[in-house]
């Protein structure tokens, strides 16, 4: 019986079940300067999908919610037009392509 658990898990693990694609990505992130603020709010949903919360500080017309796929451990796109929208850089900041301009953001701790 064993035997068998043993190589379901590894068929799982080979089919991508296990695959947590974009995980670095969970978690708070807030864009420095002056200005109009962007933070962002990144979790991952039920159906593996990240969904981010977007705010700008003091102008909640601008608030948005997106639903995000990873496509690497480090790229996040839209599901509709397959575009990366936020990329992890190698120094921890995370770069967003959601709106007009891109921005950097960093973690809030």
């Amino acid at each position: 019986m064993k035997k068998y658990f043993v190589m379901l898990a590894a068929a799982l693990m080979l089919s991508g079940c296990f695959d947590d694609k974009g995980g670095d990505f969970v978690g708070t992130w807030k864009q420095t300067g002056d200005g109009l603020i962007e933070t962002m709010t990144i979790e991952q949903t039920d159906t593996g999908h990240y969904q981010v919360v977007s705010k700008i500080k003091g102008v909640s017309m601008f608030d948005r919610d997106y639903i995000l796929e990873a496509s690497s451990d480090t790229v996040l796109m839209d599901q509709s037009s397959h575009k990366p929208r936020l990329t992890l850089q190698d120094n921890g900041q995370l770069v967003s392509n959601l709106r007009n301009k891109e921005k950097t953001l960093n973690r809030v701790e």
